[in-house]
Formats: structure tokens, C-alpha cells, sequence
């Protein structure tokens, strides 16, 4: 009683891995969740907690594999996708309480 449901972080992570990916690529590929390599819940969080999210694209493909093509470049080559590695942190940010 009074955590988060872990289901709701990963979702925020992935819909914020998902944005991310997807502004760096631009509107020519249409990205999707193939795999997702680690999670790591290191405290409970309470309900009313300030988070703070990050991500940043860790990994793209080489120029031999692709890089700089559209999606259609890629299928048309025999490519179905071009990878991109996200990394999403996200932690409780502690309130500094002022006093009056």
C-alpha cells in the first residue's frame, strides 16, 4: 500500500524510450519495442513521489548497417529493421522543504 505499481515505471519508461528513439530517427521510420534488456527496481517508490526520467539513444547501427537510410531504403535492401539501443533512467527526486 502507498507504491507504485512497477507496471506503471516501465510504462512510462517504454512510452519515453519509444519518443525518444522515434525523434531520432524522424518521422521516415516507424519504431517498435523489440526487446528489452534489464530492469531494475532498486527501491519502492511512494504514491505522490516527484520522478525524474532520462534517456538518451546509447547504440545505432554503423554506416555498413544502414545507418542514415529511410525505412523504405532499408526494406528495399532486404533489411525489416534498423536497431537503436535507448537507455531510460529514472529516479525519486527529494523535495527541499523551505521553511517559513
Amino acid at each position: 500500500r502507498g507504491k507504485i505499481f512497477g507496471g506503471f515505471l516501465m510504462r512510462s519508461a517504454y512510452q519515453l524510450a519509444f519518443a525518444s528513439a522515434s525523434l531520432f530517427f524522424g518521422p521516415l521510420w516507424t519504431c517498435s519495442l523489440s526487446a528489452v534488456d534489464e530492469i531494475v527496481f532498486r527501491h519502492p517508490v511512494e504514491v505522490g513521489s516527484i520522478l525524474s526520467y532520462s534517456s538518451k539513444v546509447t547504440y545505432t547501427p554503423s554506416e555498413e548497417e544502414g545507418e542514415g537510410e529511410t525505412q523504405e531504403d532499408s526494406q528495399a535492401e532486404g533489411h525489416d529493421w534498423a536497431g537503436c539501443q535507448v537507455r531510460v533512467e529514472c529516479e525519486v527526486r527529494q523535495l527541499q522543504h523551505r521553511k517559513a
